[in-house]
C-alpha cells in the first residue's frame, strides 16, 4: 500500500479557519473501510492514550515514538525559523517533557538551546523521559537548569529579564493528558514563556499550548501535534500541524490491553457493583456449555445464574453460580414466564451455548428477543441462538434488525454461522480466495475486505459482530478491528462458549459502572477485550501443555493470568 503510506509521512498543516485537518471534517463518516481516512481522522485524547499503551504491547517501542516525536519538533523550527540562533526549551516531567528534551537534542547540532526542567529529575515518568533527560545533562552542548519550586522560576524569570529574548521557545511543559489548572512551578513557568513571547520569541508548543483559562495558557505561535489531530482541538484557536511519528496503521484496528483496562479500570469496587449476567443455555445434548460461559462470566462479574435443565443430564453447578432451574430438557416457551426474575436482576444476557435446534426452542427464541428489548438489556447471541436466527422457521421481523436495536447486542458467529446469517440477511459476500477469509477483492488486502464483509453485515443486523477465525474479525455499524491473539487449540469445542462468556462478563461489567457510554460502543469494546482476552489464555494454556492439546476447561484455568496480564499491562 504505498500510496497509503505516502498519505501519511506529509506533514499536515491544522489552521483557526480549517480545524478539521483535512478534507475529513467532524459529523462526516468516511467509509470505514478506507483504511486511510479511518486511520487519520481526528481522535480523541483518550483514544491516543489507549493506543500508545496497545501499540507498546505490539512491540513498537515508546522511546522510538518519543525520539520521532521530537525529533518533528525541531524540525517544524528548523523550517520555520532557520534563523534562530538561541532557543530555550522549557520541560515538564512527563511524555511531554520528555519529547521536548529529544527536541533540544537535535536542535543543538544547530543553534545554541537552554533547557529548563520545571521538575524535580527523580519525578519525571515515564522511564523514556528520563532517559532522554540524563542524555541531555550530559551533553556539553546543551545548557540545563533544574527549577523544581515556583521560586526557581521566579529566579529564572528575573535573569532572562536581563537578557536578550530567545529567538525560539520551546513549550513542553504539558501534555494533552493534563487535567484542571495547572500547579507550581509550572504556572509560573507558562508566565515565563508568555513573557518571552511578548518580547518577540517564535513559540513552538509540543502537542497543545500548555496552561488553562482560568489562570493564563501559552499563546503558541505554532503547536506541533503527533499523528493525529485530537476531537478536544477542533475548536481551538491554535494553529497546529500534525505530523506522523511512527504509529502502526494497526493501532487503529487491533485489539490490545488498552481495550481490557477500559472494562476494569476500577479494581476497587465495592460489592454488586461489577454488575450480573444470566446465561440461558443448555439442553439434553449440551448441558455444559452454558457452564462454561456462565463460569467465564463470574470471572468479571459478581453474579452469574445459569439456567439448568431438570431432565438434561448436567454436571453439578459451581457454588459461586447461581441456578436457574427449569423444567423440561429443553428450552421452550412455557419458561418466558420463569426468566423473570433472572432478566430483572441481569445487566447482561448470554443465550445459546447448547441451547439445541428443536423448533420449539426457534419459536422460544422468537418470543424472547421482544423481551429483552423490552427491558434494554444487552444481550450476545452465540452458537445454537445464532443458528436459529437464520433457521427457515425464523421470520424476518425477529432479528435484532426490528427488536435489538434499543440496547446493545453481540453477536458470535463462527465462519459457517457467518455464511448463514449472511444468506439469511440477504448478503452477498466475495468469494474466499483463501482458507478461513469471509472474502478479497484485488483492491484491498484480505483482512480489509474480510472486515468490509462483517462490517456490511453488522449494519444489516444492527448489532456487533464478532467473527470468530484465525484472526478474529469484529464490526459495529460504522467501525472495525481485529484481533490477533490465539492459538490453533481454540478449535476445541468450548472455548466458544467462554469467549462468550466472557463478552456477557465486560458487557455487564460496563454497563454496571457506566464505565463507557451504553449502547453499540460498549457493545463493540466488550467484544473487542474478550476476543483478545480469550486469545491470550488460548496461548498460556498452550505454552503450559506445550502446543495446542488443551481443553476448553484449561482456557477457563487461564483466564485469570490472561486478565491480570492485560490489565497490569503499563
Amino acid at each position: 500500500m504505498p500510496g497509503m503510506m505516502r498519505a501519511m509521512a506529509s506533514e499536515k498543516q491544522v489552521t483557526p479557519s480549517d480545524r478539521s485537518g483535512g478534507a475529513w471534517r467532524k459529523g462526516e463518516k468516511e467509509p470505514p473501510c478506507d483504511v486511510c481516512a479511518a486511520f487519520r481522522r481526528p481522535r480523541s485524547v483518550s483514544e491516543v492514550a489507549e493506543w500508545d499503551l496497545n501499540a507498546k504491547w505490539f512491540g513498537v517501542s515508546p522511546l522510538v515514538l518519543m525520539e520521532n516525536a521530537g525529533a518533528a519538533v525541531a524540525r517544524a523550527v528548523r523550517e520555520r525559523r532557520p534563523e534562530a540562533r538561541r532557543i530555550a526549551v522549557f520541560a515538564g516531567s512527563g511524555g511531554n517533557g520528555g519529547d521536548g528534551l529529544v527536541a533540544a537534542r537535535h536542535l543543538s547540532a544547530w543553534a545554541g538551546v537552554d533547557v529548563y526542567l520545571c521538575a524535580a529529575p527523580d519525578r519525571l515518568r515515564p522511564e523514556d523521559a528520563r532517559v532522554n533527560w540524563e542524555l541531555v545533562r550530559n551533553s556539553p552542548f546543551i545548557r540545563t537548569r533544574t527549577c523544581p519550586r515556583a521560586e526557581d522560576v521566579h529566579e529564572l524569570a528575573r535573569l532572562l529579564d536581563e537578557r536578550e529574548a530567545y529567538d525560539v521557545v520551546i513549550d513542553a511543559l504539558l501534555g494533552a493528558g493534563s487535567r484542571g489548572v495547572p500547579r507550581e512551578p509550572i504556572r509560573s513557568a507558562i508566565e515565563v514563556i508568555r513573557a518571552q513571547r511578548r518580547r518577540g520569541a517564535f513559540v513552538v508548543s509540543v502537542d497543545l499550548p500548555s496552561g488553562h483559562p482560568e489562570t493564563g495558557r501559552v499563546e503558541a505561535d505554532l503547536a506541533v501535534t503527533f499523528a493525529w489531530d485530537k476531537d478536544e482541538y477542533q475548536k481551538e484557536p491554535f494553529p497546529r500541524v500534525v505530523v506522523p511519528i511512527g504509529y502502526p496503521v494497526d493501532v487503529a484496528f487491533r485489539a490490545g490491553p488498552a481495550d481490557v483496562q477500559a472494562l476494569v479500570a476500577h479494581s476497587w469496587t465495592r460489592k454488586g457493583e461489577r454488575g450480573s449476567v444470566f446465561v440461558l443455555g443448555g439442553s439434553a445434548r449440551y448441558p455444559g456449555a452454558p457452564l462454561l460461559a456462565a463460569r467465564a462470566a463470574h470471572l468479571l462479574t459478581d453474579l452469574v445464574t445459569v439456567s439448568v435443565f431438570a431432565e438434561a443430564p448436567h454436571s453439578a453447578v459451581p457454588h459461586e453460580l447461581i441456578p436457574l432451574r427449569l423444567p423440561g430438557k429443553m428450552f421452550t416457551r412455557e419458561h418466558l414466564p420463569l426468566l423473570e426474575e433472572a432478566l430483572r436482576r441481569a445487566h447482561a444476557v448470554v443465550v445459546g451455548p447448547g441451547l439445541g435446534r428443536h423448533p420449539e426452542t426457534i419459536c422460544a427464541l422468537r418470543r424472547l428477543w421482544p423481551l429483552l428489548a423490552a427491558r434494554g438489556i444487552p444481550v450476545v447471541v452465540d452458537a445454537d441462538a445464532l443458528v436459529a436466527w437464520s433457521h427457515p422457521r425464523l421470520r424476518r421481523e425477529a432479528l435484532p434488525d426490528a427488536h435489538l436495536r434499543p440496547f446493545p447486542a453481540v453477536l458470535t458467529p463462527h465462519a459457517g454461522e457467518f455464511r448463514r446469517l449472511a444468506a439469511f440477511l440477504g448478503l452477498v459476500l466475495p468469494e474466499s480466495k483463501a482458507e478461513g477469509e469471509v472474502g478479497s477483492t484485488p483492491d484491498a488486502p484480505p483482512l480489509v475486505a474480510e472486515a468490509c464483509a462483517v462490517l456490511e453485515l453488522a449494519r444489516k443486523a444492527r448489532a456487533v459482530v464478532l467473527r470468530k477465525g484465525p484472526v478474529d474479525v469484529l464490526a459495529s455499524s460504522d467501525r472495525w478491528a481485529y484481533n490477533t491473539t490465539g492459538d490453533p487449540g481454540l478449535t476445541t469445542a468450548g472455548t466458544g462458549d467462554v469467549l462468550a462468556g466472557l463478552v456477557g462478563g465486560f458487557l455487564a461489567r460496563g454497563a454496571a459502572q457506566g464505565l463507557l457510554p451504553s449502547g453499540e460502543g460498549l457493545a463493540f469494546r466488550a467484544a473487542k477485550a474478550a476476543a483478545f482476552v480469550n486469545g491470550l489464555a488460548g496461548e498460556i494454556a498452550a505454552g503450559e501443555r506445550g502446543g495446542p492439546w488443551y481443553t476448553a476447561e484449561d482456557v477457563l484455568r487461564s483466564l485469570p493470568a490472561a486478565l491480570r496480564r492485560a490489565a497490569e499491562f503499563a
